[in-house]
């Protein structure tokens, strides 16, 4: 599903025209990346958790060329599911 097909679905939901409806979806969207960027979680009871996960620099081995060389620390965003979601 993509997000014009899920907009679509919640007004069908929530009967509210759709122009109201994608602006809050991505004022919705906007908040969750600005609560992540500050280093937060962001739990939803009964559906999981969103953080982000750093990792560290670490050596990495091509084994088509045989070298070796350094991939950067990065950050990503880790979501865990709810087990209420099975």
């Amino acid at each position: 599903m993509n997000k014009n097909e899920f907009i679509s679905e919640l007004k069908k939901r929530i009967n509210m025209p759709r122009r109201e409806v994608e602006n809050n979806f991505d004022i919705t969207l906007e908040l969750l990346k600005e609560i992540l960027f500050k280093g937060e979680k962001v739990k939803l009871k009964n559906f999981g958790v969103f953080c982000f996960k750093q990792y560290r620099e670490r050596l990495f081995f091509n084994p088509h060329t045989n070298a070796k060389t350094y991939l950067p620390p990065k950050k990503v965003i880790v979501f865990r599911c709810s087990k209420t979601l099975f």
